[in-house]
């Protein structure tokens, strides 16, 4: 049972999942520092650029062997088949969404 769980297969999707996190994080998360130059948007910068792509990237690769390869992928794609689930999971991103900003501005 154990070597099921910890097969290299199953390792590298986790070790994509987690490092698309990251680097996208890093690379939203760096962007307001990148700003230095006047000439540039802080989106254009390399360093910032570089990690939020490579997150994207890496993102990608691990929902595309999520979904078509994995025998037991962490969410099936048919979760989201019945119509009431998409309505729902749109409510949670706009709740999600306005509960950031009130946060955000319950703080200042």
């Amino acid at each position: 049972m154990l070597h099921k769980l910890l097969s290299p297969r199953r390792d590298a999707n986790r070790l994509s999942l987690c490092a698309g996190l990251v680097l996208l994080s890093y690379g939203l998360a760096v962007e307001p520092y990148a700003d230095q130059k006047p000439d540039t948007a802080g989106l254009a910068q390399a360093i910032v650029l570089g990690p939020f792509l490579s997150g994207l990237a890496c993102l990608a690769a691990a929902l595309y062997v999520e979904g078509w390869f994995a025998k037991c992928p962490l969410v099936p794609l048919d979760f989201f088949s019945p119509p009431s689930v998409k309505s729902f999971a749109l409510a949670a991103m706009c709740f999600y969404a306005c509960f950031g900003v009130w946060l955000y501005y319950s703080v200042d």
